[in-house]
């Protein structure tokens, strides 16, 4: 009999709807709620699917690989998911190709990765 860890099952779930999200595009804090006034609610998820990120809070590696990375703040349901607790999830802009998302280890990076590029994600 196999056995299952269902932390793994629920882990592989969030990848994949951090992946459908990202079919749907990115936008910044500052883009999504540009041209509401401060009375007013901003956008919802009911208004963008996409993915959320934070541009003040860019993020730099040790190997200047990414020229912009900006840690991801909200997925379609306006937060992440708890199972991506422990770990980085950021987005990556690069000048010759679309933008990707990255969820590493924060304890030790080097040791898992994923890239999610046009809706679908692969450890790396």
């Amino acid at each position: 009999m196999v056995s299952i860890n269902f932390d793994t099952v629920r882990f592989i779930s969030a990848l994949n709807q951090l992946a459908e999200s990202s079919k749907h595009g990115c936008m910044s804090r500052a883009q999504l709620t540009q041209g509401w006034p401060v009375h007013n609610t901003p956008p919802t998820h009911s208004r963008f699917y996409g993915l959320i990120y934070d541009e003040t809070r860019p993020m730099f590696d040790d190997d200047n690989e990414w020229q912009q990375a900006f840690p991801i703040t909200m997925d379609n349901m306006g937060r992440l998911p708890s199972e991506f607790e422990g770990f980085e999830v950021f987005i990556v802009f690069e000048d010759d190709s679309p933008p990707y998302i990255v969820v590493r280890s924060k304890s030790n990076p080097d040791s898992f990765c994923v890239i999610i590029k046009d809706g679908t994600w692969q450890a790396v």
